[in-house]
């Protein structure tokens, strides 16, 4: 447990140690909440990512392409048998940073118009040094920025090489940090990027999510009783158009999904005939969508990663509460967006 948090004592490793980084004189929660993965080989998810001392950048730039990477993302895809709830996992991809097609991580996207390089000018991208002053320094340049994702992903790895884990944000991101509420979906990629950097205190750091570590969580998941991977129309427990959710006000129970097009909340790429349809909840809302203390991990809002696709698109994780097919609707599902693109994340938080 990093310094200056303090511990949900109700809660456990097996089945999620919950932290936040305040309290109240009650002893309950105000600040951001997190939930420790653990990575190690007998979970079986040590093996996200690759070394390479001499492998260099992709980048637009010549200087960028200089740089040296030195470890990059093992990826994953999950097969849940949905009588046994048994998982397997296949390794998807183990593309390179040097490489720019296929789904890889770290990466800078080299399109020349929803690349990072094209984008700078749109985007106040701030650097990590400076992230929590009142006026943090902006990112000017494509190596600038593929420096910061060397540095932040080899210390990430350093991290959890050294405490056999990492944090992972206990809910989709709201406009007040890692706490229950509604997820924050009205912003492109890079605005929640710079976000994800300001949720940590002096003795850890907090990223967006990559989806090596996405990928550690649903291994860690899979020896539960949840659905994680491709096989089923339901995950069991998410927020998506295949599933009901009821929630308990006093002695009612109120039926909030699933809902009739009157009602919709409209999302990008979603059906327009005539029928049924999912609503968005609050993250946290409801215990139905929580996970190992984890809520919203399946289904609600898709969440971006830093993993990339192509050269001009980033990777969302865990489905849509919109969803009603077998290709979003398990936790593990992706589905690709160029950084114009808008919906939610999940940071994560390693220690110092």
């Amino acid at each position: 447990v990093p310094r200056g948090y303090f511990v949900d004592t109700s809660s456990n490793v097996n089945t999620g140690l919950v932290i936040t980084d305040a309290i109240d004189s009650g002893g309950y929660s105000t600040g951001n909440e997190w939930v420790w993965v653990p990575v190690n080989s007998t979970v079986g998810n040590d093996d996200f990512y690759e070394e390479d001392e001499n492998g260099t950048m992709a980048g637009c730039d010549a200087d960028t392409q200089t740089l040296k990477f030195k470890k990059y993302s093992v990826l994953y895809d999950f097969i849940t048998d949905t009588t046994t709830k048994e998982t397997t996992r296949t390794q998807k991809t183990i593309n390179k940073p040097s490489e720019t097609s296929g789904f890889r991580e770290i990466a800078i996207l080299t399109d020349g118009y929803d690349g990072e390089k094209a984008l700078l000018g749109d985007f106040s991208l701030y650097s990590r040094a400076t992230v929590n002053s009142a006026n943090p320094t902006i990112l000017s340049t494509e190596k600038e920025l593929a420096e910061q994702y060397i540095e932040d992903y080899n210390s990430m790895v350093q991290s959890i090489e050294t405490y056999n884990g990492f944090y992972i944000g206990r809910y989709e991101v709201t406009a007040s940090g890692e706490k229950a509420g509604v997820a924050e979906t009205g912003y492109w990629m890079l605005s929640l990027y710079n976000k994800c950097m300001t949720l940590n205190k002096e003795h850890t750091e907090t990223s967006m999510m990559y989806g090596a570590l996405w990928d550690s969580t649903m291994q860690w998941l899979n020896k539960s009783e949840y659905i994680v991977g491709k096989g089923s129309e339901t995950s069991g427990y998410g927020n998506y158009g295949t599933e009901t959710i009821t929630l308990t006000q006093g002695a009612t129970t109120i039926i909030i999904k699933p809902i009739m097009y009157g009602e919709i909340e409209r999302w990008p790429g979603g059906p327009t005939d005539s029928g049924i349809i999912g609503k968005k909840l609050k993250t946290g809302q409801t215990s139905y969508t929580r996970s190992n203390n984890i809520y919203d991990l399946s289904g609600n809002c898709m969440e971006w990663t830093q993993e990339a696709s192509g050269t001009a698109c980033r990777v969302l994780r865990g489905g849509h509460f919109g969803a009603n097919n077998t290709d979003l609707t398990y936790t593990s599902s992706r589905t690709t967006m160029n950084l114009s693109g808008t919906d939610s994340t999940r940071p994560q938080l390693y220690i110092k």
